[in-house]
């Protein structure tokens, strides 16, 4: 069946200028859409903003999914966050959510793999690299509430650079790179409804 689309005002004359965006979803088939991107690439807003347009979806931010205090990155933690992510993603499905848009719980093509492996049943992933210059993904990061630390943010860049494998597998599934430091949110959620009707929820 077709989703309708809502619309802001903004987003509304993108869809009107491309001629308006159909999305088709067989709701017997588990769909997942998953963002990620290096800190900063902006997946938190497009997780929170593109279930507005998808009617009967869901979105839900791996990062909300690990608020541990000692916070600590290991294989301990990236079980319990993976973990945390399928059964909700599962919840949503058994109460009739789908698809569920969700990320930032990966940052390889590799580990997609692992993930992907212990969530047999969504048929349909569709996963969108968001992409954006140091300097842009720097300055939004001093804009966050929680405290900006230059040296910790190097590190991670240095420590997890940008994923350059998934293009190279993109014919294997649905698969999206976006700069989304070149786009506004609206223009960056058209792109990726333009794609989802281009590749269809149910293919």
């Amino acid at each position: 069946m077709f989703l309708l689309l809502r619309c802001n005002k903004e987003l509304g004359g993108f869809l009107r200028k491309n001629g308006g965006i159909k999305l088709k979803n067989n709701q017997e088939t588990k769909s997942l859409i998953i963002i990620f991107g290096q800190e900063g690439v902006g997946k938190t807003t497009i997780i929170s903003t593109l279930p507005e347009y998808i009617p009967n979806s869901a979105g839900v931010d791996g990062e909300d999914l690990l608020n541990v205090n000692p916070w600590a990155w290991n294989e301990k933690t990236k079980k319990l966050l993976w973990e945390n992510v399928i059964d909700t993603t599962r919840n949503f499905w058994e109460f009739g959510y789908n698809p569920v848009v969700t990320g930032s719980f990966f940052n390889y093509y590799s580990e997609f793999q692992e993930f992907k492996g212990q969530i047999p049943e969504a048929k349909n992933i569709i996963v969108i690299q968001l992409c954006a210059d140091k300097e842009i993904r720097d300055d939004r990061r001093r804009k966050r509430p929680k405290k900006y630390q230059k040296e910790v943010s190097d590190w991670v860049d240095n420590y997890y650079p940008e994923d350059q494998e998934f293009c190279k597998h993109s014919n294997e599934l649905p698969y999206l790179r976006i700069a989304s430091d070149k786009q506004k949110v609206e223009e960056t959620i058209t792109t990726i409804l333009e794609h989802l009707d281009r590749r269809g929820l149910d293919y």
